[in-house]
């Protein structure tokens, strides 16, 4: 005896079929969608790291500058951008009055949970020659890298 399909089977074997394929694609779907929002964060957190670096960088420069003009230049609380926040403390050698340790902590973006800061420390010494004053490196940089706020 010859066995033929009813049409309402053959149509859900069909729906069945399409049921698996859509729940395929689904996965896939939620597999893309969740790459691609961690990648997003990443970029994201990339992207603080070096603002917080180069927020750093400039509060060191903005010491150095300042230190050139004032010997008595003690520090501040700078917010260079918007989200942003420098602290910069320059500290004098008891030892040499010349030298001055200078230390940029920055902090990107300073209203967020996860913010990165870093921090540099370096020390420089004040000479005068000539009339001309300048800053030079006194010793090696300390540089500690991007750290999270939690």
């Amino acid at each position: 005896m010859i066995h033929i399909p009813s049409p309402s089977r053959r149509r859900a074997a069909a729906l069945m079929g399409v049921l698996v394929a859509l729940g395929v694609l689904s996965v896939l779907l939620v597999a893309v969608t969740w790459q691609n929002l961690a990648n997003r964060k990443l970029v994201q957190r990339r992207h603080h790291q070096l603002q917080s670096a180069w927020l750093a960088r400039s509060g060191m420069e903005t010491a150095v500058a300042r230190l050139l003009k004032d010997p008595g230049y003690k520090g501040e609380d700078a917010k260079p951008m918007e989200s942003s926040k420098v602290k910069i403390s320059v500290l004098v050698d008891k030892a040499d009055k010349s030298v001055f340790q200078i230390t940029s902590e920055a902090r990107f973006p300073d209203n967020d949970a996860e913010a990165v800061v870093r921090s540099v420390t370096r020390r420089y010494r004040r000479s005068e020659e000539g009339g001309k004053v300048r800053m030079e490196p006194a010793s090696q940089p300390t540089d500690k890298g991007p750290r999270t706020t939690d």
